[in-house]
């Protein structure tokens, strides 16, 4: 998936190519919010995202979908569920 992204194969996506490859649905992003993700996403602040900082990211979002899952769930909506409960089952 690193590689769809890294148009040019220099092993880090720029700017411009994350900007290029989100701007095919233009209708969910624009220029401010493909910013901010490369801010979230770029941990060392260079600008670039290395393949470590890219499926970092990508590991933490699905994380983080399954928590809200988790939380959202039929038992959570039913009876308190405490947060340990929730973030077992989204290790799972």
């Amino acid at each position: 998936m690193f590689d769809r992204f890294d148009m040019n194969g220099d092993g880090r996506i720029d700017l411009s190519e994350l900007e290029s490859f989100i701007s095919l649905d233009p209708t969910k992003w624009n220029m401010e919010s493909v910013r901010e993700l490369m801010a979230e996403m770029d941990k060392d602040g260079d600008g670039r995202l290395s393949s470590e900082e890219f499926v970092r990211w990508i590991l933490m979002r699905d994380k983080n979908r399954k928590l809200e899952k988790a939380m959202l769930a039929p038992q959570a909506a039913t009876k308190r569920v405490s947060l340990g409960a929730c973030l077992f089952s989204c290790s799972r």
